[in-house]
């Protein structure tokens, strides 16, 4: 995709989410800063041998081409640890999420890349589901400023269903906002996130379906959208401002199969470690 008509629409769309911040003439060093992503969602099918047996994408007709040629090149390569049932490999079928990210790049082009996935999710009925999980109060200063974003929680969740730790793993922020005043609306849009995540409950773990580690951890991300300004659809790229990716605390452990807070829908707890594990590195464009 051309750079010119990328940043239009990322200048046109953080116009309409910040009116207060976009009265002003926008700085193309700050405009350069963002990024876009967008989110795909569809199925994939997972050979014996963990190889890509094929898959299909929901609502392709409303996808660019060019998205959907990026996915076609990139999916088929992929492998998997191979899916076991009584401890043999089988054939599985997935749910499959995709964030793809749009970056500028010299030449007046944008750079595709794959920046997360996730599969499987709501397919295993071992782990628990959410049972309350009322969203955070919008930052009053936040809110007066027009000021939107997403931010990325880690939970650790006890088997009895209770939230013993979050962590925040990045806030983006979807709002021209600059200097110390961005990262002041992180602080406040993450301390809303974290305050209400502390409440939230979910199922209690069956004795038989207790994990390793004595306890889970999920993902999750928390979006702030203001009620009557547009948002792009699905098959749009949405612009954003991408913040600091904070070290993750020991109790979420290691290797996640590839899964990412960004590349799950929001409001939808992803337990980490659980569906089909990707062990193709993420390609890039």
């Amino acid at each position: 995709m051309h750079l010119k008509g990328w940043l239009v629409a990322c200048a046109t769309v953080l116009l309409l989410l910040a009116p207060a911040a976009g009265a002003r003439k926008l700085d193309p060093e700050l405009l350069a800063q963002a990024e876009a992503s967008m989110i795909v969602t569809g199925r994939i099918d997972i050979a014996p041998d963990g190889s890509v047996d094929g898959f299909d994408l929901d609502r392709a007709g409303e996808l660019p081409d060019y998205i959907v040629g990026f996915i076609g090149d990139t999916v088929p390569e992929w492998r998997f640890e191979p899916v076991l049932q009584d401890g043999q490999p089988v054939h599985a079928r997935a749910t499959m999420t995709l964030r793809l990210l749009g970056t500028p790049i010299d030449g007046g082009s944008l750079k595709i890349s794959m920046k997360g996935a996730s599969f499987g999710e709501g397919g295993d009925p071992a782990v628990p589901r959410s049972q309350r999980m009322k969203p955070p109060a919008y930052p009053a200063g936040a809110l007066r400023s027009n000021v939107q974003g997403d931010v990325y929680l880690l939970l650790k969740v006890d088997l009895a269903g209770k939230v013993e730790e979050v962590a925040v793993e990045q806030v983006n922020l979807r709002t021209i906002v600059v200097g110390r005043r961005a990262e002041n609306f992180r602080k406040q849009l993450a301390a809303a996130a974290v305050g209400a995540a502390r409440r939230w409950r979910f199922t209690e773990t069956a004795p038989g379906d207790v994990p390793d580690r004595g306890y889970w951890t999920f993902r999750l991300p928390v979006t702030y959208s203001l009620g009557g300004v547009p948002q792009p659809r699905y098959g749009q790229w949405q612009p954003y401002f991408p913040g600091e990716r904070h070290t993750r605390p020991e109790w979420v452990g290691g290797d996640d199969g590839g899964g990412s807070a960004d590349a799950l829908v929001a409001g939808h707890p992803h337990a980490i470690g659980t569906g089909p594990k990707l062990l193709t590195p993420l390609a890039e464009g």
